[in-house]
């Protein structure tokens, strides 16, 4: 996943979590509200501001272009 960068980021990148999955941090992630899941052809985006709200979308195309942006912020997010 793509992290703000902060101790709590940083200390699942090195602890059990670190070892079965990939995190990069970009300082812009700390301006986002949300945290948006995608698994298969499923998005979920999560919020806690004002209250929590979620949506879930069952959409492949809709997927394949959250799945596009990830990849943008991959490739822009430091290791």
């Amino acid at each position: 996943g793509v992290f703000e960068p902060s101790e709590i980021a940083a200390s699942l990148n090195r602890g059990k979590l670190g070892r079965i999955t990939k995190i990069r941090f970009s300082k812009t992630m700390g301006k986002a509200n949300t945290t948006t899941l995608i698994y298969g052809n499923v998005i979920v985006t999560l919020t806690l501001e004002p209250y929590p709200i979620g949506v879930k979308i069952t959409s492949k195309a809709i997927a394949d272009t959250y799945k596009l942006i990830f990849e943008e912020l991959w490739k822009n997010a430091q290791t």
